[in-house]
Protein backbone atom coordinates (compact mmCIF):
# COMPACT_ATOMS: atom_id res chain seq x y z
CA UNK A 1 0.00 0.00 0.00
CA UNK A 2 1.21 3.14 -0.47
CA UNK A 3 -0.59 5.13 2.51
CA UNK A 4 -3.32 6.70 0.81
CA UNK A 5 -7.13 6.05 2.09
CA UNK A 6 -8.63 3.35 0.13
CA UNK A 7 -11.73 4.45 -0.89
CA UNK A 8 -15.22 2.41 -0.52
CA UNK A 9 -17.62 3.84 -2.43
CA UNK A 10 -20.80 2.28 -1.08
CA UNK A 11 -19.80 3.80 2.52
CA UNK A 12 -19.53 6.82 0.99
CA UNK A 13 -23.00 6.56 -0.64
CA UNK A 14 -24.08 5.20 2.33
CA UNK A 15 -22.24 8.68 3.89
CA UNK A 16 -23.76 11.00 1.78
CA UNK A 17 -27.39 9.31 2.04
CA UNK A 18 -26.93 9.94 5.83
CA UNK A 19 -25.96 13.80 5.31
CA UNK A 20 -29.26 14.35 3.19
CA UNK A 21 -31.44 12.97 5.97
CA UNK A 22 -29.42 15.67 8.02
CA UNK A 23 -29.61 18.54 5.86
CA UNK A 24 -33.79 17.70 5.39
CA UNK A 25 -33.89 17.50 9.58
CA UNK A 26 -32.57 20.84 10.34
CA UNK A 27 -34.27 22.15 8.27
CA UNK A 28 -37.92 20.58 9.50
CA UNK A 29 -39.88 23.02 12.04
CA UNK A 30 -39.83 20.10 14.63
CA UNK A 31 -36.14 20.62 14.55
CA UNK A 32 -35.86 24.10 14.57
CA UNK A 33 -38.53 23.99 18.04
CA UNK A 34 -36.05 21.13 19.58
CA UNK A 35 -33.39 23.77 18.52
CA UNK A 36 -35.21 26.74 20.09
CA UNK A 37 -35.79 24.48 23.27
CA UNK A 38 -39.49 23.31 22.68
CA UNK A 39 -38.17 19.73 22.40
CA UNK A 40 -39.22 17.18 25.12
CA UNK A 41 -36.64 16.12 27.95
CA UNK A 42 -33.74 13.57 27.15
CA UNK A 43 -33.90 14.35 23.07
CA UNK A 44 -31.10 14.21 21.05
CA UNK A 45 -31.19 15.00 16.91
CA UNK A 46 -28.38 14.40 14.64
CA UNK A 47 -26.32 17.62 13.50
CA UNK A 48 -23.94 16.29 11.27
CA UNK A 49 -22.66 13.03 10.80
CA UNK A 50 -19.03 11.96 10.18
CA UNK A 51 -17.14 10.10 7.80
CA UNK A 52 -14.05 7.17 9.09
CA UNK A 53 -11.62 10.25 8.49
CA UNK A 54 -13.21 12.53 10.76
CA UNK A 55 -13.72 9.99 13.51
CA UNK A 56 -10.18 9.03 13.61
CA UNK A 57 -9.90 12.80 14.63
CA UNK A 58 -11.97 12.12 17.47
CA UNK A 59 -10.00 9.06 18.10
CA UNK A 60 -12.90 6.50 17.25
CA UNK A 61 -10.80 4.80 14.92
CA UNK A 62 -11.85 1.23 15.79
CA UNK A 63 -15.46 2.08 15.57
CA UNK A 64 -17.67 -0.13 13.49
CA UNK A 65 -17.60 0.96 9.48
CA UNK A 66 -20.64 3.43 8.64
CA UNK A 67 -21.20 7.15 9.49
CA UNK A 68 -21.42 8.71 13.32
CA UNK A 69 -23.75 11.00 14.32
CA UNK A 70 -22.86 14.13 15.96
CA UNK A 71 -25.52 14.90 17.96
CA UNK A 72 -27.34 17.72 20.14
CA UNK A 73 -29.02 17.05 23.12
CA UNK A 74 -32.07 19.01 25.05
CA UNK A 75 -29.80 19.45 27.61
CA UNK A 76 -27.31 21.32 25.67
CA UNK A 77 -29.62 23.12 24.29
CA UNK A 78 -30.97 24.09 27.69
CA UNK A 79 -27.70 25.66 28.11
CA UNK A 80 -27.41 27.25 24.95
CA UNK A 81 -30.25 29.96 24.30
CA UNK A 82 -28.50 31.49 21.30
CA UNK A 83 -29.45 28.43 19.28
CA UNK A 84 -32.89 29.71 19.58
CA UNK A 85 -31.70 32.18 16.48
CA UNK A 86 -30.10 29.81 14.34
CA UNK A 87 -31.39 29.21 11.41
CA UNK A 88 -31.53 26.38 8.52
CA UNK A 89 -28.43 27.76 7.69
CA UNK A 90 -27.00 27.87 10.18
CA UNK A 91 -27.43 24.45 11.40
CA UNK A 92 -26.48 23.12 7.79
CA UNK A 93 -22.80 24.84 8.47
CA UNK A 94 -22.30 22.52 11.57
CA UNK A 95 -22.17 19.36 8.42
CA UNK A 96 -19.61 22.22 6.51
CA UNK A 97 -17.46 22.45 9.67
CA UNK A 98 -17.25 18.77 10.33
CA UNK A 99 -16.36 17.95 6.87
CA UNK A 100 -14.23 21.16 5.08
CA UNK A 101 -13.03 22.74 8.76
CA UNK A 102 -10.22 22.56 10.36
CA UNK A 103 -9.87 20.28 13.64
CA UNK A 104 -7.95 20.66 16.85
CA UNK A 105 -7.71 18.20 20.20
CA UNK A 106 -8.31 19.78 23.44
CA UNK A 107 -8.16 17.34 26.43
CA UNK A 108 -8.73 13.60 25.73
CA UNK A 109 -12.50 13.55 24.82
CA UNK A 110 -12.95 17.52 23.09
CA UNK A 111 -12.46 18.45 19.80
CA UNK A 112 -12.60 22.01 18.53
CA UNK A 113 -13.59 22.32 14.60
CA UNK A 114 -13.85 25.59 13.04
CA UNK A 115 -14.27 27.06 9.81
CA UNK A 116 -14.36 31.03 8.40
CA UNK A 117 -17.20 32.69 6.84
CA UNK A 118 -17.33 36.50 5.90
CA UNK A 119 -14.20 36.99 7.48
CA UNK A 120 -14.65 35.25 11.53
CA UNK A 121 -14.38 31.84 12.21
CA UNK A 122 -17.80 29.36 13.31
CA UNK A 123 -16.80 27.54 16.51
CA UNK A 124 -17.65 23.80 17.21
CA UNK A 125 -16.62 22.01 20.41
CA UNK A 126 -17.45 18.28 20.09
CA UNK A 127 -17.07 15.87 23.09
CA UNK A 128 -16.85 12.07 22.73
CA UNK A 129 -18.68 10.90 25.63
CA UNK A 130 -17.58 7.85 27.53
CA UNK A 131 -20.31 5.58 26.33
CA UNK A 132 -18.59 6.17 22.53
CA UNK A 133 -21.00 8.95 21.21
CA UNK A 134 -19.95 11.92 19.93
CA UNK A 135 -22.11 15.38 21.06
CA UNK A 136 -22.43 18.60 20.11
CA UNK A 137 -21.35 21.08 23.23
CA UNK A 138 -21.09 24.32 22.12
CA UNK A 139 -21.75 26.08 18.11
CA UNK A 140 -21.24 29.79 18.04
CA UNK A 141 -19.82 32.77 15.80
CA UNK A 142 -16.34 33.69 17.70
CA UNK A 143 -14.99 37.36 17.38
CA UNK A 144 -11.21 36.94 15.28
CA UNK A 145 -9.19 38.15 18.40
CA UNK A 146 -11.05 35.77 21.23
CA UNK A 147 -10.37 33.01 18.85
CA UNK A 148 -6.70 33.90 18.50
CA UNK A 149 -6.65 33.88 22.31
CA UNK A 150 -8.42 30.72 22.29
CA UNK A 151 -5.88 29.28 19.93
CA UNK A 152 -2.56 30.71 22.11
CA UNK A 153 -4.67 29.23 25.31
CA UNK A 154 -3.75 25.73 24.08
CA UNK A 155 -5.24 23.89 21.09
CA UNK A 156 -3.24 20.62 20.38
CA UNK A 157 -3.41 20.43 17.01
CA UNK A 158 -1.72 16.91 17.16
CA UNK A 159 -3.74 13.51 16.40
CA UNK A 160 -6.23 12.09 18.20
Amino acid sequence: MDGRAVRDPAAEAALETDREAVRRDVASRSFLDFAAGRGRPGEERTVAVLGADRARLLGLAGRAAGAIALRLSAGTVATHPRFAGFGTEDWRRVQRIADEGEWAKRGSRHRLMWIEEDGKPWLVVAKRAADGGVYLQSYRRVERRKFRKLKREGLDTGGP
